[in-house]
Parts: C-alpha cells; sequence; structure tokens
C-alpha cells in the first residue's frame, strides 16, 4: 500500500483536511457517497483525517473564496471558473460505471418532458414553455442544455415563457415535470436512470428532447459528452499532500468501498476541459464574461494608441489631398501647424532613417529645437541598445512599396534627452504615404509619472503582501491558542467530571442506607437525608451533561444515520413520559404517530431529543394544560416535528439565553440544569438537523427540530 513521505508526515501530522462536495442530490447523499472516499484517504494517511463537506453551487464557491475547504469535488463549470479566479487546481478525474459496464470519463445532460406532451417533441417547440432548471450556474443542470438552445438560436433567458430553477438535489427538477409545474427540465445524465432504479420515477412516463446516441454510453443523452468532475486542490493546499492525495485516487481499485459508494470505477490522470472553455466562451459565461460589452470608454482606454494613430493617418489622408492642390511648401507648413497641436510627441522619419519634422511636444520632450534634429538620424533620441526609432524590416516594407499603411505595433522604450538623462517611453510606429514619399510616423509618450505610479504600486503590494502575511501568522497563532484552549477545557471538564462521580457515588451510597434504615431518626434528620439524596442525583445529572457536552467538543461523540420510524420512536418516547404528564393533569395530543413519517437521524440521539422537549414541555406547562406533536414538511424536503405547550411562554430576552450552557429561567420550583437544550441543540446539529423555537408571552411555547425525510 502507498507509503506518505516522511517529510508530508512529518509536517502534517494529526491535520484535518475538508473535502467540499457539490451536492447534486442532497446532503445526505452526498455524504453517503463520498464519506467512504475521505476514510479512504485517512486510513491510507496516518495522522491525516479527511471530512466531506457538503455545499450547493455558491456555498462551495464561497468557502474555496474563504480558503475554508483542502479539497473539492465538482462539476467542470464550476472548475474552470475557480481555476481562473482563485487558482484551483485539478489533481484527478473520476470515472463512473453502471454495473457491468464499462467506465466513463465523461457525461452530458438529458432535456426530457413527459411523454403525453405531443405538442412537444423538439427543442424548438419549448419557445414559450416552462424550462425547470438545477440552478443558472449549474453545468449538467443548465448550461449544457443552454448550449444546445443557443446552437438554434433560442435565448432562454428570453424565448421561454419562464425559466425556473429548484437547487439541489436535481431530483426535484424530475418531480417538477412529473408533477406538471413545469413543461420541461434538464439534469445531468443518469439522475433520471437513479431515480428509476430507487424505484422513484418510471421512465416510461418521459420522452427525451434533442436526443444523442453515442457508443458505449449508456444513459439517455441530449447533449455532447463533457469530461466528468474534477477532483482539485485549492490554491493554500500544499503540492506535497496533492501529490500523495493524487497517487492514492489513483490506486484506488474499483472493489473498493470507497469507490463502490462513490458509483465510479476508478480515478484517471486529469482529463483537459478544453471543450468546457469553448462552451464558455460561446456562450460568454465564466471566464468570457464581458467579452461582447465594449463601450466608448473601455476602447478609448485600451486602444488610446490604435485611436490615436488613425487620428493621425485621417491627418495624412486629408493633407495629401491637400497638397494635391497646394504647393510643397503650403503643405510642409499644414502639417507642421497639425503636428505641433498634438499633445504627444510626433515624428516623422524618411526611408533614410532621417527625422524629417519633430513637433513642439517633441521639442519639450527630448529639449532639442527642430533644427537640432531635422536631418539627423532618428536613433539619437533612444538609449541603446533599447529599440529603434527605425527598425531595419521596415525599411524593406518602404522599398517595396507593398502597403499603403501598415501598423507595427506599440511598445515601450528608453528615451535619451538632449542633456543625456534618461526617461521611458511608449512608442506607436507606422508607415505612411504622403505624395509618392514613403515616411514612417512615430508617435511617443513620457510615461515617467506612470512608471513611478507602478513602481509605488508594486511596493505598496509588497508591504501590504507582508502585512497580510505578518496577520495571517498572528490568526494562525491565536487560532492554535484558542484549540489548545478548547481541548485543556474539555480535558479538565472531562476529569474533574469523573473525579466528582466517585465521591458522589459513596455520598449516595450511604444516603440510600440512611434512607433504608430511619428507625429513631427525627423528622429534620430525615428531611436532611431527602435533600442529600435530591442534591446528589441532580448533580450526578449535572455531571452526565457535562460529560455529554465535553463529548460533543471534542468530536468523540459519533452519530449513527439510519432510516428512524418517527411513529414508533414518539409512542415510545409518550409511554416514557405519561406519568409524569398525568401527575400534573396534562393531555397529550399527538398529531404526528400515524402518519407513517420516516426520517434519516441516529435513532438514540433523536430519542433523547424529544425526551427533553417533552419533559421541558411537561415542567413549563401550567396545570391541567395541553401538550401537542404537529409535524409539516419544508419546501426542502424535511420533515419538522414540533412540540406546543400552553405554558406562559417566554421573552426575547429568556429565548436569547435558552442554548447557552448552565442558562436557567428564572421559574420557582422547577428543577434543571440548564444544560439540556444545549446537549439538544448540539446532538440536532451533529445528526444534520437543525432546532428553533416560536414563542409568545401568556401563550405558550412550541419547539420545534427538522431533519431530512426519507421518501418512498
Amino acid at each position: 500500500m502507498f507509503e506518505p513521505l516522511p517529510a508530508l508526515a512529518d509536517e502534517t501530522s494529526g491535520k484535518h483536511y475538508t473535502i467540499g462536495v457539490l451536492a447534486i442530490r442532497g446532503d445526505v447523499e452526498a455524504l453517503k457517497e463520498w464519506t467512504p472516499t475521505a476514510e479512504y484517504l485517512s486510513n491510507e494517511l496516518p495522522g491525516h483525517h479527511f471530512q466531506i463537506i457538503p455545499y450547493n453551487l455558491n456555498g462551495l464557491s464561497q468557502a474555496v473564496i474563504n480558503d475554508e475547504v483542502d479539497f473539492l469535488l465538482t462539476n467542470p463549470g464550476q472548475y474552470i471558473e475557480l481555476a481562473t479566479k482563485q487558482g484551483a487546481a485539478q489533481l484527478v478525474t473520476l470515472r463512473r460505471h453502471r454495473i457491468g459496464g464499462t467506465p466513463m470519463a465523461v457525461f452530458g445532460a438529458v432535456i426530457f418532458t413527459r411523454s403525453n406532451r405531443n405538442d412537444i417533441n423538439t427543442l424548438s417547440d419549448l419557445k414559450g414553455r416552462r424550462l425547470m432548471a438545477v440552478n443558472a450556474n449549474a453545468f449538467g443542470g443548465f448550461r449544457m442544455a443552454w448550449g444546445e438552445l443557443d446552437k438554434i438560436d433560442i435565448d432562454p433567458f428570453y424565448d421561454l415563457g419562464e425559466l425556473g430553477y429548484t437547487g439541489f438535489p436535481q431530483d426535484a427538477v424530475v418531480h417538477a415535470v412529473s408533477t406538471g409545474k413545469a413543461d420541461a427540465g434538464t439534469v445531468r445524465t443518469g439522475i433520471l436512470e437513479s431515480m428509476a432504479e430507487e424505484g422513484k420515477i418510471d421512465l416510461d412516463d418521459f420522452k427525451i428532447l434533442n436526443s444523442q446516441s453515442v457508443p458505449g454510453f449508456p444513459f439517455l443523452l441530449s447533449t455532447p459528452l463533457y469530461p466528468e468532475w474534477p477532483f482539485v486542490k485549492s490554491r493554500h493546499t500544499s503540492n506535497a499532500l496533492a501529490d500523495e492525495v493524487t497517487q492514492l485516487l489513483l490506486q484506488m481499485d474499483g472493489s473498493d468501498s470507497a469507490a463502490i459508494a462513490a458509483g465510479l470505477k476508478d480515478w484517471t490522470v486529469a482529463i483537459g476541459y478544453e471543450r468546457v472553455y469553448e462552451l464558455y466562451k460561446r456562450l460568454r459565461i465564466g471566464p468570457y464574461a464581458g467579452l461582447d460589452k465594449v463601450t466608448l470608454l473601455s476602447l478609448l482606454r485600451d486602444y488610446w494608441g490604435w485611436l490615436l494613430v488613425l487620428a493621425a493617418v485621417v491627418v495624412l489622408v486629408t493633407l495629401r489631398a491637400y497638397l494635391a492642390e497646394r504647393s510643397k511648401h503650403a503643405g510642409q507648413e499644414y502639417l507642421k501647424a497639425i503636428v505641433s497641436s498634438a499633445v504627444d510627441g510626433i515624428i516623422t522619419i524618411d526611408d533614410d532613417g532621417l527625422i524629417r519634422a519633430f513637433s513642439q511636444s517633441a521639442e519639450n520632450m527630448f529639449g532639442y529645437s527642430v533644427d537640432e534634429v531635422i536631418g539627423r538620424c532618428a536613433d539619437t533620441l533612444i538609449q541603446k541598445p533599447d529599440h529603434s526609432l527605425y527598425p531595419q524590416h521596415l525599411n524593406n516594407n518602404i522599398h517595396t512599396g507593398t502597403t499603403n499603411i501598415l501598423e507595427v505595433g506599440l511598445h515601450e522604450a528608453v528615451g535619451r534627452r538632449k542633456d543625456a538623462s534618461v526617461f521611458p517611453l511608449e512608442i506607436s510606429i507606422n508607415e505612411a504615404l504622403v505624395g509618392n514619399q514613403h515616411l514612417l510616423v512615430v508617435m511617443v509618450r513620457d510615461i515617467t509619472d506612470r512608471k513611478h505610479a507602478e513602481s509605488e504600486l508594486i511596493q505598496y503590494r509588497a508591504h501590504l503582501e507582508d502585512l497580510v502575511e505578518e496577520r495571517t501568522t498572528e490568526l494562525a497563532a491565536a487560532r492554535d491558542e484558542s484549540e489548545r484552549a478548547n481541548v485543556a477545557k474539555s480535558q479538565f471538564l472531562s476529569r474533574m467530571s469523573h473525579e466528582l462521580r466517585t465521591p458522589m457515588n459513596s455520598i449516595l451510597g450511604f444516603g440510600q442506607l440512611l434512607e433504608q434504615d430511619t428507625e429513631g431518626l427525627s423528622a429534620s434528620q430525615r428531611d436532611s437525608i431527602r435533600y442529600i439524596m435530591e442534591g446528589g442525583r441532580h448533580l450526578l445529572v449535572l455531571i452526565d451533561e457535562v460529560l455529554d457536552l465535553t463529548g460533543i467538543e471534542s468530536g468523540r461523540l459519533r452519530v449513527i444515520i439510519e432510516e428512524v420510524n418517527v411513529s414508533e420512536l414518539l409512542k415510545n418516547c409518550i409511554s416514557l413520559i405519561q406519568n409524569q404528564a398525568g401527575a400534573r393533569h396534562i393531555e397529550l395530543i399527538d398529531n404526528i404517530s400515524d402518519k407513517g413519517y420516516r426520517v434519516e437521524a441516529d435513532y438514540t440521539r433523536l430519542k433523547e431529543v424529544l425526551l427533553n422537549l417533552l419533559s421541558n414541555a411537561i415542567k413549563y406547562n401550567r396545570e391541567h394544560g395541553q401538550i401537542t406533536l404537529d409535524s409539516e414538511l419544508t419546501d426542502n424536503q424535511r420533515l419538522r416535528i414540533c412540540v406546543t405547550d400552553t405554558g406562559e411562554g417566554l421573552t426575547e430576552d429568556d429565548i436569547a439565553k435558552l442554548f447557552t450552557p448552565f442558562e436557567r429561567l428564572n421559574v420557582p420550583n422547577i428543577e434543571g440544569t440548564g444544560m439540556g437544550l444545549v446537549i439538544t441543540k448540539s446532538f440536532v446539529k451533529l445528526m444534520g438537523g437543525n432546532i428553533g423555537i416560536d414563542s409568545t408571552k401568556g401563550k405558550g411555547s412550541t419547539f420545534w427540530v427538522e431533519f431530512p425525510l426519507v421518501r418512498g
């Protein structure tokens, strides 16, 4: 098996690395698909821990910008944008496969409608219709299809009746078409087949638009094929670590659990994404966005030299017509007046390389008068061995007379003044025909101020980089110190809790012995024993909750995400707290148990969460009150479980303190440690859920938790 490089192993021992994954079928599917790959890398690189973090498109881009992920796995479209703007680098390309099939390092998109839509048979029929896609920036979920519509001059942003987006997972697009919410939809190849294999759809209910057939490609297809997803390193990730990860991925066997879970045969060497760049260039998106946005200001800014040359050419053409009617002397005076009015220096050179005209601006720039330079070699004005004002190859063009006006470019040089001082120049050299004489028109601009500004900018950037590096070092030191303090805190709390448990168990043991033999004890003594037992049990609960909290914070507490039957779990919880509710004459109304919901969660931890919420609803309720269990489905396919009481309700200040350790509501005669909701929230987040509260003072409170719903 591959051995890590010794130098890298020492440098990054015990490090934690994150792999951001574009969750095209939702967070749960992404974790299920790619966590084995992270575990494979962790096992093969001792002392290194890799973790999968699912993202949507915008979230993954922001994570790369903020250097929050070390590696990422995303679609080719997002990769080329991150490579261009954020310095991301491709390592390998994945190859997916179907059982018994050939590994594929390419994929495409499929555009589809319902099979009973006889009015939609081609892409042209989508004009005026509603098309559902994943996201405007999704590659397989929109931009591939956009490329095909562009080929037939359909602009999806103007020619469709409506262009809608569902976001991830891509399954939502299929559901939108299936239920009639959209006339057609587009997803990446393989989604329809996967949903059919999972029993979620019947492929016969759909028909494919612009159907393509590629030998050896097993999926329904509407577009050209593009290279598969790349495994990418972020700009801050070391090349040495990237090399190790690359070798491990290339060595992954198709029979490995990580490969099976990811639905891929293996990884292959990095494939070029020229076809993706070509698509983005045609659509003017990504790195090519804004290429067609040309304004007068941008033309003046970017092509001032050429525009100035063009203006000079116009002047010379006009001059030629004038010279046809006037004498040569009058023409020269006219040209001199025009040249003298120009801001930049204008110099004309004959075919022998001698100066024939020298504008007032050129005089001011070089310190020579016209009389001092006319007839002299033009190279007198340039610091050797810099560029000549009279390149030799132009001499050949002049003598052959093959062109009327020949642009030869814009470049920089070092000018030399009469006093031998030098300064930076920007030079534009062009050929012009005046009468029967070939001349070179040379325009020069003093760029001393610009060079000073550039130098200051370079120094400023260097200083800024030093400040950033210094600040980064300080932040890293502060982070390390914070992490050490957090570890020390967790270790202290854990050891303290264990140390307290031993004497407390002894106290409770002796207290139980005293409870069993109270003969001869006074009422006051028996009350003291009861206080000892109640206080001891309360302290043990507090110790257990501290241990749970430190376990969560240190990452030792693990959850097992599985399919949980909500009805069975709630019935179990209700039976456990029934007596507690009955003691206060509180009615329990269960509106969930008969609906057959199933969620993705850890059974034991979810049970603890619900028991805590139900217990609080009883404790903080009024006598003869009610507790109602309700549920609702959120837009992102999650189940919300609500526990509503008829207690006094909470103020905004109370709500702000609910999830703070050791903070308790100021309610008399109600025991507690102030840790229950803190641990409950930690459990919920650990399972990938959400928790919240809605409360009105004087009317009661509703605590709710959300978890991914299991469909089917």
